[in-house]
């Protein structure tokens, strides 16, 4: 909700879009989709991708520049 609050509209935009990727991801995974699968590997995949359009905005708001760090989840997929 902080984000909501506090962070322009286009940081919230992108807030809203990596959550509900997020959200997307907890069903199939509650009910046993495996790391193996290619399903599991889109579904990580797309929230990927909306979690690092999130860090773009967020850091053009705070006008930071240069190479993110720490991009991706190692391990998360196999």
């Amino acid at each position: 909700m902080e984000m909501f609050i506090t962070a322009p509209p286009d940081v919230v935009r992108h807030s809203e879009a990596a959550y509900k990727s997020l959200r997307n991801m907890k069903d199939p995974i509650a009910n046993g989709l495996l790391q193996t699968t290619s399903e599991y590997r889109d579904l990580v995949s797309a929230f990927e991708m909306k979690l690092q359009g999130l860090r773009s905005a967020m850091r053009a708001d705070l006008g930071v520049t240069g190479p993110e760090a720490g991009v991706g989840f190692p391990g998360i997929i196999p």
